[in-house]
């Protein structure tokens, strides 16, 4: 692991040998070609080269730049022909169709990625409330410390399960939320069967106070978020690197 040496003052300053700066600069350098930060770290570890490192670099840039080289080349050929919005096809589309596929492949995952979190914070929400609100109407009557227990062990044992299906979800792509429309061919009802909505079942329950319930649809529906983007960005980088 890379580290830098460096002597800190009390006033906050830090002071950086000669080398430490040569250091940085590199890796400046190497950033802004576009080298991820896992394969810098593998240079500095000498784990590999960097001729082989900007080998793959050259390849990825050139696949791209044939991709821009395709659009560009699709644009002006729809400004040349004078083409209307009517005229818009995949057919004016210039290039291998393969690569085409894929990138809307890509534009599609991105956007549903995105979509899923935005309606999973409303699912969170609406089974939070209704579950909550259930709860409150059933136990008008009286409420016994042994409910209170049941009902708070059994909201953190969902929650538990809501955050290992946001995980399940996210690297098997079976997106639960659209599952009637993208995986499983299933009905308009099995897709409440998703991550989100077992949070907020999972809060309605463990929230046996308000600021408790408050609390914890607002940890929820955070930490939902923030794995959900989290896992997003890695398993894109991830295929970025194959």
């Amino acid at each position: 692991m890379l580290r830098l040496e460096d002597n800190a003052y009390e006033n906050g300053y830090r002071d950086f040998s000669d080398e430490d700066v040569k250091i940085i600069n590199r890796i400046k350098t190497l950033r802004m070609l576009d080298v991820p930060i896992p394969e810098i770290k593998k240079l500095f570890d000498g784990d590999v080269q960097l001729k082989t490192v900007l080998e793959e670099r050259l390849s990825e840039m050139n696949l791209q730049a044939k991709a821009l080289d395709n659009r560009m080349e699709s644009c002006r050929r729809i400004i040349k022909e004078g083409m209307e919005l009517a005229d818009i096809s995949p057919e004016v589309l210039s290039g291998n169709r393969e690569e085409w596929s894929e990138k809307l492949r890509h534009i599609v995952d991105e956007d549903i990625d995105k979509r899923f979190i935005l309606k999973g914070v409303a699912f969170t929400t609406a089974f939070a409330v209704c579950v909550k609100f259930t709860v409150v109407v059933l136990t008008m009557g009286g409420f016994s410390q042994q409910d209170t227990v049941f009902c708070f062990f059994g909201g953190m044992l969902a929650i538990l399960c809501g955050f290992v299906y946001i995980f399940a979800e996210a690297l098997t792509k079976q997106d639960f939320l659209y599952a009637w429309g993208k995986n499983w061919g299933g009905s308009g009802m099995g897709g409440l069967a998703n991550s989100y909505s077992i949070l907020g079942i999972g809060v309605g329950l463990a929230g046996t106070t308000w600021p408790l319930w408050g609390g914890l649809l607002i940890a929820c529906i955070a930490l939902s978020a923030i794995i959900r983007m989290v896992l997003m960005h890695v398993i894109k980088e991830a295929e970025r690197q194959k």
